[in-house]
């Protein structure tokens, strides 16, 4: 069945990007902290880079978010990210994007190993299919709150759901 998983990046992409060299040096090739190779940029916004890598020895395909190098001269970038990462992995939660990894490049960027998940967002499934019917409705929102309502008794709250921080993936069961 579709399954929708709420993400705590504010940017998720439905298909992976073209392969190009961030602007700080990461790109197709690249290995960061000696296990995670970078196969191609799956998004980037301001805040940091995302992209598609392979985990040695693992060769587990996951995603690696970068923080930019310009962001982390404002004072609270790197706490803001390290809390995200903190956060996310207080939550265990089948709606929920599993959190890998934490920790630094060699480069001294902050990065964060997330599960990568396959499908798309909410945000490209309406503009693909247009309105859902209301019992795809109910079942999307169902899982949005059993994965806030997991978050919440966390004590952590997602200030940014929207269609296109929510994910749907496939898979059986």
């Amino acid at each position: 069945g579709r399954h929708s998983r709420c993400i705590a990046e504010s940017r998720s992409v439905s298909c992976y990007g073209v392969v190009q060299p961030s602007h700080f040096g990461i790109g197709p090739g690249s290995v960061v902290a000696g296990r995670y190779q970078v196969e191609a940029l799956l998004g980037e916004g301001g805040y940091g880079a995302v992209y598609v890598a392979l985990q040695h020895p693992l060769a587990r395909r996951v995603a690696l978010k970068i923080l930019h190098a310009e962001v982390l001269a404002k004072d609270t970038a790197r706490e803001r990210f390290v809390r995200e990462a903190e956060l996310t992995q207080r939550i265990n939660h089948p709606n929920v994007v599993r959190l890998f990894d934490f920790g630094t490049t060699e480069h001294g960027m902050p990065f964060i190993v997330w599960e990568l998940l396959e499908g798309r967002s909410l945000e490209a499934e309406i503009a693909r299919t247009g309105p859902l019917s209301l019992p795809r409705v109910v079942r999307i929102t169902s899982q949005i709150l059993k994965a806030l309502a997991e978050a919440h008794a966390r004590g952590i709250v997602h200030r940014d759901i929207k269609p296109a921080n929510v994910f749907l993936s496939d898979f059986a069961g």
